[in-house]
């Protein structure tokens, strides 16, 4: 077999892409494998020269997520501050319109217009409770709606699959995925 090794070579200095490299690098791999496992001198230089373009491409991607992790936590810092904001401004809005509604409950006033509109006091629906639930249901039943809920419980499935404790589950439409591998940082 006679290869071409120098077809994903870097041109006018540029340094490859990841997907590049991966590329070349499984190419690589298969070439040295059908030539009997031996390795070309210009095989092993191609070979070191993409490990260190490796190392370079994996040095930068830790480097752009370091950045990026550092914006998200400051995201995630500023969004904290400004919900901390919000729930202030809430409170503070809550507690101007408590005592705009105290002042019309104790003198009496249902409404008051001011050349930015109209405040009135209105009157809410009433709050029902329902203090024994059971007992009313067995009186009203007009009132009553049936809900039913099925929940499947999916770490027993898996559990009983791992366990080959599948006799119960003959029949049953199941896809099992095998998770994605996780990458780690330290």
């Amino acid at each position: 077999n006679n290869y071409k090794t120098s077809s994903h070579q870097p041109q006018n200095g540029k340094k490859m892409k990841l997907y590049d490299i991966s590329e070349r690098m499984i190419e690589l791999f298969r070439q040295i494998s059908d030539l009997g496992g031996e390795a070309t001198e210009e095989q092993e230089t191609e070979l070191a020269t993409l490990l260190e373009e490796e190392e370079d491409k994996v040095e930068a991607y830790q480097k752009v997520r370091a950045t990026i992790k550092a914006q998200e936590e400051a995201s995630l810092a500023e969004s904290r501050r400004l919900l901390a904001l919000s729930k202030s401004l809430t409170n503070s809005r809550n507690s101007l319109e408590g005592r705009l509604k105290h002042h019309l409950e104790s003198t009496g006033t249902t409404k008051v217009t001011t050349s930015l509109g109209r405040v009135w006091l209105q009157k809410n629906p009433d709050k029902i409770e329902i203090l024994d639930e059971e007992i009313f249901a067995s009186k009203c039943p007009q009132f009553v709606e049936k809900v039913t809920i099925n929940k499947i419980d999916r770490r027993a499935v898996r559990d009983a699959i791992k366990n080959n404790d599948v006799g119960d589950l003959q029949g049953s439409a199941i896809k099992i995925e095998e998770p994605p591998k996780s990458l780690r940082f330290r």
